[in-house]
């Protein structure tokens, strides 16, 4: 990726990733292929925005949209119980107690949630866990003939 389309994405995506991983992330861009650029910048409507976390969390955080917004399924449905236990059947004080600390400390914690989704999104897009790039990028004439053929 050229020098101007690292500082255009990140432009872009000024606080969308981990500050710590930064570095690996400049460096994975300047190394992808101008086809997987392409892509890198076609991907950035889907990393979570920072802001959008904490709006989620404050104000419905505490029936776990925050959670369901970041594909934290299971601990969104545990939100979501834990505030219709404390809401329908009045039991507020364990309950209630467990979902306002929970509530309090995501608030505090989500730009950091939405960073690490976004830092875990990119380099599973861009990387395997052997550290190989995956092949998400347009298939080769040799790629396609390593496919078993059908005999019909």
């Amino acid at each position: 990726m050229e020098k101007n389309s690292v500082e255009q994405f990140l432009m872009f995506t000024p606080d969308f990733f981990e500050p710590n991983r930064a570095g690996e992330i400049i460096e994975k861009l300047k190394s992808l292929p101008d086809d997987q650029s392409i892509r890198a910048m076609s991907l950035i409507g889907e990393f979570k925005k920072p802001t959008t976390t904490l709006l989620f969390a404050a104000l419905l955080g505490g029936v776990g949209a925050d959670r369901f917004y970041l594909g934290k399924i299971g601990t969104g449905v545990l939100k979501l119980i834990l505030a219709i236990i404390s809401i329908v059947f009045f039991i507020f004080i364990i309950p209630g107690l467990i979902f306002g600390v929970w509530w309090i400390v995501d608030i505090a914690l989500s730009k950091k949630n939405a960073q690490k989704y976004n830092t875990q999104k990119f380099f599973s897009i861009f990387n395997d866990t052997t550290g190989n790039e995956k092949a998400n990028s347009i298939p080769t004439s040799e790629d396609l003939n390593q496919i078993p053929k059908i005999e019909e």
